[in-house]
């Protein structure tokens, strides 16, 4: 985290028009009183009535998070984490910019960090449709020690006599569904705890026949039990279809 930071300019860059390696993009940057300063994507207009000055190169780094292949431009027109431009490149961006090696960040500006009610482990993602990453204290420390959102309705649960993990979404009501393994492996392979029940568990049987089957989260429904699961429940009254 540290080499990749300790580019970014213990003051702001001055005021004008930055130009980006891998786009036609133009950036202008401009101190307002104080240390009140902005940047943004200039239009060409705005760029033409200034005269066409020629643009500065704006300071770049080139960074990915370790565990995924998207790498991003961070370019520093200020010390400060606000004053931070970031755009993840395509292939030809990356190219147009001479393919450069990325460093490895810390933090990445988007990233969104969450704990399940189940568990202490903190988990990242920046796009909704990407795999969630579980960090480890190193990584946690490293993005900063941010802050997670707590899930606290919503959980990973297996019971001590399944091999079936459940994504509880709803703990008060036990709504969730079971996971597959590529579910699981999307969720970044939350660690399940263990418990005996879940809510609105239901065990029932056909009238006239002796086995008894389970709906819940983390074995799904019509699961059929065998008399040591059933005891390990706490031998519920089953109910009679």
């Amino acid at each position: 985290m540290a080499s990749t930071f300790l580019a970014a300019p213990s003051s702001a860059v001055d005021t004008g028009f930055y130009s980006v390696p891998y786009a036609d993009t133009l950036y202008y940057h401009e101190h307002y009183s104080g240390s009140d300063e902005v940047t943004f994507p200039a239009q060409y207009e705005m760029w033409q009535s200034s005269g066409f000055p020629t643009p500065r190169p704006a300071p770049v780094r080139y960074v990915k998070y370790p565990w995924s292949s998207d790498i991003w431009a961070v370019h520093f027109f200020g010390p400060d984490r606000e004053d931070w431009v970031w755009s993840v490149l395509d292939y030809g961006q990356w190219s147009r910019a001479g393919r450069p090696a990325p460093s490895d960040a810390g933090w990445i500006e988007g990233s969104t960090y969450w704990q399940y009610a189940s568990s202490p482990e903190i988990f990242v993602a920046i796009w909704e449709d990407e795999p969630a990453h579980k960090l480890t204290p190193a990584e946690w420390r490293a993005a900063g020690s941010p802050a997670p959102e707590r899930l606290w309705n919503q959980g990973i649960y297996t019971y001590p006599w399944s091999s079936s993990i459940g994504y509880v979404w709803d703990t008060p009501t036990g709504d969730g569904d079971t996971l597959t393994f590529e579910d699981w492996a999307f969720l970044g392979f939350p660690t399940p705890q263990t418990v005996n029940h879940l809510s609105y568990e239901h065990v029932w049987r056909f009238r006239g026949s002796s086995q008894l089957y389970l709906d819940s989260a983390i074995t799904g429904i019509d699961f059929p039990l065998t008399f040591g699961q059933w005891s390990a429940l706490g031998r519920p009254a089953p109910v009679i279809y």
